[in-house]
């Protein structure tokens, strides 16, 4: 059994030190890494674990609201996932992984907040900082308390008085219940990138989940009770439904958007594009900088063809590194032909060799429209109510302005 990778805290406890990585520790983390996986958006990079063979519990705040969702397991393998249902005034969400392969993690034990006593070592396991590699943080348990609380005691009470924003009345009712929702207080350090990673008891069972941390004292943080993931899993019906379609190259789509909204930028965007191509074959090939750039390319796309688990993404990548070599081949041979003595080597390959590269290119630009990529289109209540979801990121709330002075 090889060492864990511990988190270190960036200041002392105020009570206890940390504790160290014992034998508890490294049974923890080996028991618990095969279950843990790492979440990536446009937004940042997050934690979440396996609830089930192809379920995962993460933190709202990790993916509401992004378009675009993978998660990368122990392997490094990435794989395209879907949003199942999210808990906004929890701070939860449940993704589940979309591949052509049989998907079988396994689940995490959950146990209960409830029989957590002041002092009880707790671990907390995830990505700090969206690092690859998994980390344990060994600490101790507080007490529950609720978001109000968590806000009086970090000194913004601003931010746990609904007058202190802009907000409906319904708007108002889920800010209320979100301030008073229970919430464990830990003395164990976490950073971000660890949100939506479990709190493990002794046991190795689950009893919260990585939620936020003081800014100015990462070691003082606070986890949801895993009582309120017992409860989402439990729902008959899921509180958001979520629509989802594949899509090619994100530049096409903002491309494709631009025509509908700005449709001078789009055709001076085209034009130019067309000017510069029509130039670049008057001017003298550079077949070097085909073979560098086939030769960069590829080590990626043979790499995420390689860990492609979807056809869609076996299809896009596939092409790709076919283009790359194409790129790389041709402008090498192109390149080589500068020399004599190669000529009785290439033979009558030799002049074509700038036309393999620009098919190359061109299968390369092909790959991007092949539609690979799982996107959220469209959320909505399950109750038929119109109402975005309770956004936890308190950024997103607008502050009531002062009235102006008379």
């Amino acid at each position: 059994m090889g060492e864990p990778y511990v988190l270190k805290i960036d200041m002392p406890l105020s009570t206890e030190a940390q504790p160290k990585a014992d034998d508890t520790s490294k049974r923890l983390y080996e028991d618990s890494r095969q279950s843990i996986v790492q979440t990536v958006t446009d937004g940042g990079k997050g934690t979440g674990f396996a609830v089930g063979p192809n379920l995962f519990v993460t933190d709202a705040h990790c993916v509401q609201g992004d378009k675009e969702i993978k998660i990368i397991d122990r392997e490094g393998t990435k794989y395209r996932a879907k949003l199942v249902d999210i808990d906004d005034l929890n701070d939860l969400a449940l993704l589940q992984i979309v591949s052509d392969k049989p998907i079988n993690f396994k689940p995490l034990e959950l146990g209960k907040s409830e029989s957590l006593k002041p002092d009880d070592k707790v671990y907390a396991v995830g990505h700090p900082l969206g690092l690859p590699n998994l980390y344990i943080s060994p600490g101790y348990h507080r007490e529950q308390t609720t978001q109000r609380d968590v806000y009086n005691n970090l000194g913004l009470k601003e931010a746990g008085d609904p007058n202190s924003f802009k907000l409906t009345p319904k708007e108002a009712a889920d800010f209320n219940q979100f301030q008073s929702r229970p919430i464990l207080w830990g003395r164990v350090h976490i950073e971000h990138g660890n949100s939506g990673g479990p709190l493990l008891n002794e046991s190795g069972k689950v009893v919260g989940v990585s939620d936020l941390g003081a800014n100015t004292d990462m070691s003082n943080t606070f986890y949801t009770p895993v009582e309120r993931v017992n409860a989402m899993l439990g729902r008959a019906i899921p509180k958001f439904k979520f629509e989802h379609q594949w899509q090619s190259a994100e530049w096409l789509g903002t491309y494709k958007d631009s025509w509908k909204e700005h449709p001078a930028e789009a055709a001076a965007m085209t034009g130019f594009a067309g000017y510069g191509a029509y130039i670049s074959r008057r001017l003298k090939g550079k077949p070097e900088a085909a073979a560098v750039l086939g030769g960069v390319l590829i080590i990626d796309d043979a790499s995420d063809l390689y860990h492609s688990n979807h056809f869609r993404d076996q299809a896009k990548n596939g092409t790709a590194t076919a283009g790359d070599v194409f790129m790389l081949g041709g402008g090498a041979v192109s390149l080589l032909t500068r020399f004599k003595a190669s000529e009785k080597i290439l033979g009558k390959v030799g002049p074509y060799g700038k036309w393999i590269a620009g098919g190359g290119a061109a299968l390369r630009l092909g790959a991007e429209f092949i539609p690979n990529r799982l996107t959220v289109t469209d959320m909505s209540r399950t109750d038929g109510e119109v109402r975005a979801p309770f956004r936890v990121d308190l950024r997103n709330l607008t502050p009531v302005e002062p009235p102006a002075n008379k």
